[in-house]
């Protein structure tokens, strides 16, 4: 029985890990949309400091969330090796 729950826990934590991922995706793919639409909106200035900031934001969370991702399913893989 503790074989089954240990699964089902490391399942668990799996996919935590992908939804955590997706979410930090959606966060940078946000980003880059409300940075586009800045420009859009201010074609006489199409480069400004929000905009810049957003488009360095959304590159920071998708490495962020990759990584996230990368270190818990290393980790998942390590102690199911034990």
């Amino acid at each position: 029985m503790k074989d089954i729950k240990t699964t089902l826990s490391k399942e668990r934590t799996i996919l935590a890990g992908t939804r955590t991922l997706l979410s930090y995706i959606r966060t940078s793919l946000v980003c880059i949309s409300v940075a586009f639409a800045f420009i859009k909106l201010d074609k006489n200035n199409p480069i400004d400091w929000l905009t810049i900031t957003l488009f360095v934001f959304a590159g920071i969370f998708f490495a962020l969330g990759t990584i996230q991702y990368l270190l818990v399913r290393y980790k998942v893989r390590k102690i199911s090796d034990e």
